[in-house]
């Protein structure tokens, strides 16, 4: 037996609902979508903006709150078998032939992520956030940028 159960959810699907649920509520129409995109896309740019630049968690209710997140590598194991969780520089990695590993060396070894704090409610473990490449690309100019700021250990 086969299950199809969307993935994702687009913006675009959250705006059929958003619609219906408008109409049937208030009975007015609501905002075209290209209004709506733009607010919800604003609103995103804010909460990565005070989580990336504010070093801030963002409360998202009913589901928990995201932050970044700073851990250094548990030294107690050998590196063989810590290997598998440490980031590989892939450029580096090219030029070289063989496997280079990020150490982060300028960031006193920590490794740096966005980490979701799940609340308890049903099904949540089901769930995942993965932030889009734009912002984990800015946090890497961040980290590689700045060294002023400092995130949550």
């Amino acid at each position: 037996m086969k299950c199809n159960i969307p993935a994702d959810y687009l913006i675009e699907d959250i705006y059929k609902v958003y619609k219906k649920t408008s109409i049937a509520n208030t009975g007015e129409y609501p905002v075209k979508y290209s209004i709506y995109h733009k607010i919800l896309c604003d609103v995103h740019k804010m909460m990565m903006d005070k989580i990336l630049l504010e070093s801030k968690d963002i409360l998202l209710p009913y589901i928990g709150s995201i932050r970044i997140k700073k851990k250094y590598p548990d030294s107690s194991k050998p590196f063989e078998e810590r290997k598998k969780y440490i980031p590989k520089d892939w450029v580096a990695s090219k030029k070289a032939g063989k496997w280079i590993y990020e150490t982060n060396e300028h960031r006193g070894g920590y490794h740096y992520r966005f980490f979701w704090f799940k609340r308890l409610i049903p099904n949540i473990p089901y769930y995942t956030f993965k932030p889009a490449r734009t912002n984990k690309r800015k946090l890497a100019f961040i980290l590689k940028n700045d060294m002023t700021r400092d995130y949550f250990e």
